[in-house]
């Protein structure tokens, strides 16, 4: 067994005598603690002031005595204690800190800040995009009197016309009418009398705060630039029926092109290709043609149309590619 090393000696010595027992030099030592063999001299010589700080030394004569085997306990109670930094006596490191800047905004919120958008610059165009987004999406049979505005009201020259119109003519209008419409014969239109005409405009100048004319002279001055319409006479004849577009009566010919659905056919001579016909056809429209002489034909939409060609049915199956038949007739 090793010998207990002597508590009264230096940590220096201590350490020194671990080391030699080992059989261990300065550099071998410092090379498997990694350090400089200068600063294990230094510790082991006592020359603590060769060393960083006591801190260093205290924790360096740690690490040797446990690569030692060595109790650190007499080593450590040898060496003096590091003694707490006076925070108070150094002097300051820094920059000055200024009291201008330590200024804490305590009223600052994270929440999302209105204040430059209630600017005039930002107002004038929202509220631009707002007018123009309320006429566009404003429905168009809107009705405005609903909405409690104004209505504007009629003017006085169409007040006073609707205001003059005698109610017994256009009564015979509206019976002239119905019996038009009816087929039946329309009897002779004929003006109202002149007193007629004179209290209605009588009334319409009462209606309008305006002074009446009194007399027929100023009756028929009321009016100078209008001159008397001739009684009209209808004749009691029925209207003939009115024929749909696209009835065609159906006549016979060497070639019957029936049309089905919407289509359109294009026929030329097929000596010099000189176009006989060249048309669209509307649904349920059937177009004949006299065929002297042998044709070319083209037809559109071929599934919606049916052809004849001298009394026999052609199926156009046969000939048609991508809905378009083409077609020679002999």
């Amino acid at each position: 067994m090793s010998e207990m090393p002597d508590t009264s000696a230096s940590g220096g010595a201590l350490l020194r005598s671990a080391r030699e027992q080992r059989g261990l030099s300065i550099e071998s030592l410092a090379a498997m603690l990694k350090v400089s063999p200068a600063k294990l001299q230094a510790l082991e010589n006592g020359a603590h002031e060769a060393l960083p700080d006591l801190a260093f030394a205290r924790a360096l004569a740690k690490t040797v005595c446990r690569q030692l085997g060595l109790d650190p306990e007499p080593v450590l109670a040898s060496l003096p204690s590091a003694q707490p930094v006076n925070l108070a006596a150094s002097d300051p490191k820094g920059v000055p800190f200024k009291a201008t800047k330590a200024r804490l905004n305590l009223d600052a919120h994270t929440g999302w800040n209105w204040q430059p958008l209630l600017q005039v610059r930002w107002l004038v165009p929202a509220g631009i995009l707002a007018a123009a987004a309320l006429l566009h999406f404003w429905p168009q049979g809107a009705d405005w009197g609903t909405l409690g505005w104004p209505v504007p009201a009629a003017s006085a020259p169409e007040l006073a016309a609707s205001v003059a119109l005698p109610e017994a003519l256009a009564e015979r209008n509206a019976l002239a009418s119905e019996q038009a419409a009816s087929g039946e014969g329309v009897p002779t239109l004929a003006q109202p009398s002149m007193p007629l005409a004179s209290a209605n405009a009588s009334a319409a100048a009462s209606a309008l705060g305006l002074p009446a004319a009194q007399g027929p002279d100023a009756a028929s001055g009321a009016q100078p630039g209008v001159a008397a319409v001739p009684a009209m006479a209808v004749p009691s004849a029925p209207l003939s029926p009115v024929v749909p577009m696209g009835a065609v009566a159906a006549v016979q010919g060497a070639l019957v092109l029936s049309a089905d659905e919407g289509s359109w056919v294009e026929v030329r001579q097929l000596a010099g290709g000189q176009k006989v016909l060249q048309r669209h056809l509307q649904p349920g429209e059937t177009v004949s043609l006299d065929a002297p002489q042998a044709l070319t034909v083209k037809i559109g939409n071929a599934n919606g149309v049916r052809v004849q060609y001298r009394g026999q049915p052609i199926e156009l199956a046969a000939f048609t590619r991508n809905n378009v038949a083409r077609l020679e007739l002999k």
